[in-house]
Formats: C-alpha cells, structure tokens, sequence
C-alpha cells in the first residue's frame, strides 16, 4: 500500500506527517495563490471551495499543516492571514 507524507524541509527537526491527496491539494492550492497574490487573507469557506472539500476538512488539515510550520495562520475575526512555506515536498512510500 502506498503512503503520501508531507515532508517540511526547513525546521531542523524536518517534520514529516503522513497525509493524503486531499491535504495535498490544499497545499498546492494555497501554494499557488501565494505566488498569484502574495500573503493570502481568506476565510476557510472560501479556502475550502477553491480545493472542492468541507469547512470541517480545510480546518482540520489548516491545522495539521500550521502544527508542521509548513503554513502560518493569523486569525482577524472570520479571516485568516495565511504564508505558505516553500520548502515542503509530498513523497510517496510503499509499506
């Protein structure tokens, strides 16, 4: 069975968390409105119908991913500033 990890390449303790392809998408989705538009400034609702998840499935991997510094979140009442590492890849094993 394969198993997909993300992989933060630039804390010293390179943290790895096993993940799937929904956590994937997430990332490259917020990956890719950083380079667009710089920092982002979203709500969850809005972070979660650009990927086509649940709210509850975009704060739960939100989360995860602010746990592993791969994203920084900062709340302002329903909107959420959020920076994205770059220094983070998706690897694939076979266990």
């Amino acid at each position: 069975m394969n198993k997909l990890y993300l992989l933060n390449e630039s804390t010293s303790t390179h943290h790895q968390i096993e993940c799937n392809t929904i956590c994937q998408r997430l990332y490259q989705h917020l990956a890719s409105l950083i380079r667009e538009h710089g920092k982002i400034r979203s709500t969850v609702k809005h972070i979660s119908d650009g990927v086509g998840i649940s709210e509850s499935g975009a704060r739960y991997w939100l989360l995860i991913m602010k746990d592993a510094a791969v994203i920084t979140m900062e709340r302002h009442g329903k909107y959420y500033d959020i920076t994205v590492n770059d220094a983070v890849s998706f690897i694939t094993t076979n266990n």
